[in-house]
């Protein structure tokens, strides 16, 4: 079975897991927030070698995930990649496909050791973000030839949904969800109370919301960084391109010339330390996970961003 077979797998899956996150109708404009599916050549395969045969005689693909066949149900995408994944195993019974599970934060460490050491699976998943590192070390295999084969699916997905995973012309990955991190949800009555109708529009006004929330001893923003993700993905994501604009996260992702000592991206550190020092977030911020705060959220007890 030749190399195509992975990029087979690969456009089975996400094909499926895309139709069952609903056809995403928002797209985070920070290229940070697009995780893309990988395909990682093995080692000899260059001549067109097929890939790894198990002693059963079946050829055999490995795949790591940051997510788990426990929360099928509970996610659109989660839901539409297993699905997806067995779909396609089903249909090709002379193809084991092996699969690691774990969560996102042991995933984020295993996956750059498993680069550094040589040792990467056939297919993984990699933030946009860690596409100039994952080429530039040669982790990860350029698939454009099989994505300009099938026009008619490349072109299915959302403009701009295959950037994060470009370098020099070339595509090293197909895009696996696209999400918005930052939509607000806030109990209206709750902020009727200190005198707000409507969200606050200007930073003022925000900053004004915090302190009143503050004096009725309620914490006015809730959010489970116990993962490592929310805060930057989350929040400072969105405050990051309200001061530095997107063209200074491509440039990020690119190499291009952009700084994180920048002048307006530490503006926009700035702005969300001095958030939290004025007590906008859960002093157990970094103790809860993404789920459990919703469930504050729900007791009414806190507004989750």
């Amino acid at each position: 079975m030749k190399k195509k077979l992975l990029a087979a797998l690969m456009t089975a899956a996400l094909a499926a897991s895309m139709t069952a996150c609903g056809a995403p109708q928002a797209v985070n404009e920070d290229n940070n927030s697009k995780d893309t599916e990988q395909a990682e050549e093995q080692k000899g395969q260059d001549s067109g070698e097929e890939a790894k045969e198990s002693t059963g005689g079946k050829t055999t693909i490995t795949v790591i995930c940051h997510q788990s066949r426990s929360n099928i149900g509970e996610g659109g995408f989660t839901t539409g990649f297993f699905g997806a994944l067995d779909t396609w195993q089903e249909e090709h019974p002379d193809v084991e496909v092996k699969v690691e599970e774990m969560d996102q934060t042991a995933y984020q460490t295993k996956i750059n050791s498993l680069g550094a050491s040589g040792d990467l699976p056939d297919l993984f998943m990699m933030k946009g973000s860690w596409t100039k590192t994952f080429v530039d070390n040669g982790w990860v295999a350029d698939i454009t030839a099989e994505l300009d084969a099938d026009q008619d699916w490349k072109n299915a997905y959302i403009k701009g949904g295959f950037d994060a995973a470009v370098r020099d012309g070339k595509t090293y990955g197909v895009p696996q969800e696209s999400m918005s991190t930052g939509m607000v949800y806030y109990n209206s009555d709750m902020w009727k109370e200190i005198g707000y109708e409507t969200f606050p529009e200007t930073w003022d006004e925000l900053l004004d919301a915090v302190d009143k929330f503050k004096e009725k001893g309620i914490t006015p923003f809730v959010m489970g960084n116990k993962p490592n993700w929310p805060a930057e993905s989350c929040w400072l994501s969105t405050l990051g391109d309200r001061f530095t604009g997107p063209d200074w996260t491509q440039s990020i992702l690119d190499g291009s010339g952009a700084k994180f000592t920048d002048e307006a991206f530490v503006k926009a550190l700035t702005a969300f330390q001095d958030l939290a020092q004025r007590g906008a977030f859960n002093e157990d911020i970094n103790s809860i996970d993404d789920t459990e705060q919703n469930t504050v959220y729900f007791n009414k007890k806190q507004r989750p961003s």
